[in-house]
Parts: C-alpha cells; sequence; structure tokens
C-alpha cells in the first residue's frame, strides 16, 4: 500500500511538471507569434514603403495583440490621405473594435450605403458588418438603400438581412422581381431562397405562378419546395410529382412539399409514383417518406393487417431496382407490416 502511494505521488509529480513545462512553452509560443504580428503590423504602418509591401507584411495576420497599434490602424481606416487598399486592410484588422468606435462605424455605414466610394472601401464595410451581424440585431437604415445598389452583392446582402425580419418593402421588392424578371433586383432562384426566409410570406401565389409558368428550372423547383402548406398549390404539387414527362429534381420538390404540408396522405401521394414510369432515386425518396410516417407507433398498433401500399412495398422489395429494394426492405423492417 505504502508503495502504492509513493508511485502515486510520483507519477501526480510527474503530471505536474509536465503540465508547467507545457504552459511554459505555450507562453513562449504566443509571445513570438505576438512579437511578429507586432513586427509585421510595424511595417504595415510604415507610410514610406510602398503598398504591395505593406498588404503582404498584415496579410497573414488577422488580428493585432498591441493596444497602440490598434490605435494606430483605427487612424488609418479614418485617414483619407492613406490609399484604399490600405484602409480596407487596416478595417478587417480591427473588426472587432467598430462596435464601439463611432468614428469608424460611421464610414462603415457611409461605404456600405454610397456606391460612389470605392469598391475596395465598400467591400471592405460589407465584411465588417457581417462579420458583426450577429452581435447586434440592429437593422441599420442604409439597407433599404443597398437594395438597389449597382452592385449585386450590396442587393444580396441586404435583402438577406432585411427579409428574415419581416420587411415589408424587401419581399415586395423580390415578389415584383419574380413577377417582372426584367426589374428583378436579384435572380429568382436566389430571391426564392431569401423569400423562404419571412416570417410570414405574402409571396405564396407568386411562387404559385413560378411553378407553373417560368421556364428557368432553378426557379422553378425552388419555388416548388415553399408550396407544401399553400392549399391552392396542392393540385399543382400532385400533378407535377406524377407527371413522367418531370425532370426529377421537379418531382422530388414536389413530392418533398407534399410531405412537409401534408404528410399524413403521403402515401396516397407515393403510391402513383411507385406503380408508374419514375426513376428509382424518386421511388427510393417516396418510400422513405412513407417509411417515416408509417414507422410511427401509433399508426404500428393501429394497423391489424397489411394494406395494399404495404403489399406493394412487399413486391418492389423483390422485384425493384436496388436501390428501390433497399429502401423498400428498409421500410419492412421499420414498419413492420402484418402480412
Amino acid at each position: 500500500m505504502k508503495t502504492a502511494i509513493i508511485l502515486l505521488t510520483l507519477t501526480m509529480s510527474s503530471i505536474a511538471t509536465a503540465q508547467s513545462a507545457l504552459r511554459e512553452q505555450l507562453h513562449r509560443e504566443a509571445q513570438q507569434y505576438q512579437a511578429t504580428v507586432a513586427e509585421a503590423a510595424n511595417t504595415f504602418l510604415n507610410q514610406r514603403l510602398p503598398v504591395e509591401r505593406r498588404l503582404k507584411a498584415i496579410e497573414p495576420h488577422a488580428a493585432l495583440y498591441d493596444e497602440k497599434q490598434i490605435a494606430q490602424f483605427r487612424n488609418v481606416v479614418a485617414d483619407e490621405q492613406e490609399p484604399d487598399e490600405i484602409r480596407a486592410a487596416a478595417l478587417a484588422r480591427i473588426i472587432e473594435y467598430v462596435p464601439n468606435d463611432d468614428r469608424i462605424g460611421r464610414l462603415v455605414i457611409k461605404w456600405l450605403g454610397n456606391p460612389k466610394d470605392p469598391i475596395v472601401l465598400r467591400r471592405a464595410a460589407l465584411r465588417t458588418d457581417s462579420a458583426l451581424a450577429f452581435e447586434h440585431m440592429q437593422l441599420p437604415e442604409v439597407y433599404q438603400k443597398m437594395l438597389e445598389d449597382p452592385e449585386p452583392e450590396f442587393r444580396l446582402y441586404a435583402f438577406s438581412r432585411l427579409v428574415p425580419h419581416g420587411d415589408a418593402r424587401a419581399q415586395q421588392l423580390l415578389i415584383a422581381g419574380l413577377q417582372n424578371p426584367r426589374a428583378a433586383l436579384l435572380p429568382a432562384p436566389v430571391a426564392i431562397a431569401i423569400l423562404s426566409t419571412a416570417p410570414k410570406s405574402d409571396a405564396l401565389p407568386t411562387l404559385l405562378e413560378v411553378a407553373q409558368n417560368t421556364k428557368d428550372e432553378a426557379a422553378r423547383v425552388e419555388a416548388i419546395r415553399l408550396l407544401g402548406g399553400y392549399e391552392p398549390a396542392r393540385k399543382t404539387l400532385v400533378d407535377i410529382s406524377r407527371n413522367a414527362g418531370e425532370k426529377d429534381d421537379a418531382r422530388a420538390a414536389a413530392l418533398s412539399a407534399l410531405y412537409a404540408g401534408d404528410r399524413e396522405h403521403i402515401v396516397e401521394y407515393a403510391t402513383p409514383i411507385l406503380t408508374s414510369e419514375a426513376s428509382p432515386n424518386l421511388q427510393a425518396l417516396a418510400i422513405q417518406m412513407t417509411t417515416s410516417v408509417r414507422q410511427n407507433m401509433t399508426y404500428r398498433f393501429k394497423a391489424k393487417r397489411a394494406d395494399s401500399y404495404d403489399r406493394l412495398v412487399e413486391k418492389i422489395s423483390r422485384e425493384g431496382a436496388p436501390e428501390v429494394r433497399k429502401a423498400a426492405q428498409v421500410y419492412i423492417e421499420t414498419v413492420r407490416p402484418k402480412y
């Protein structure tokens, strides 16, 4: 027993010594890195050097550690005599300090909202605002100006920030663009994806029109995905899911929308896909959706015997394409129909 205690004490002592040595090593490495960053920052701040050299020096380093240098970088951002690329690079290294610096904050807002300002500064402002977006949930008025900015990336950012917060004007501009593609401020698939983030969407009637009429296949698929809970779209979704002339992406999107909006009837929507012309992938998807619904213990308890759909899946498990057979076998093992 005494020997064991001595060994344990020696082991604990060795571990403590090793941990202390590791802490000292990490501390030395941190100090060395901070010294390297400080040297790079001094090079960057040296106005006598060429712009390219200043940028190259600071490029590997995303953050600063010296308070005096942080203050100097702030001054660089605000200095109109500095080259635009230098000001942008300086801003990128002090993003975390922007919320507490009114001077820099005003510059960021100005660059965001003024298309006449240099694009390198505007993009630096955009990256800054994006990085800080989840630290403050404010919606600056400048976002409204950005909705119609000449630069697509600024329009995209403004819509992406405003629509999830229920901004009515932003939503209506996107809806108007879907109704009149020539006046659209964003590509239709992107506009639809952003509209999907709205807390309450007014776009569903327009999305149904897109699903029925557009020749833009990507936009059509995006619209179809969002129509599951929209009752007037139900027949259109069913028709698309059953139409062998439709592309797989559209049929799968329609089936997924039906599953999302009316899953208690998913077997009715899946059956025609399994009994008519459809790709193995689409048939496997249909079976997976019905598996998800029918694996519920309540359903399994109430189902006294296998129904026609269970028998259809059992047949597919023996005769279908390999990927469909696999999905059918999972259905049988999970749902456990009483054949």
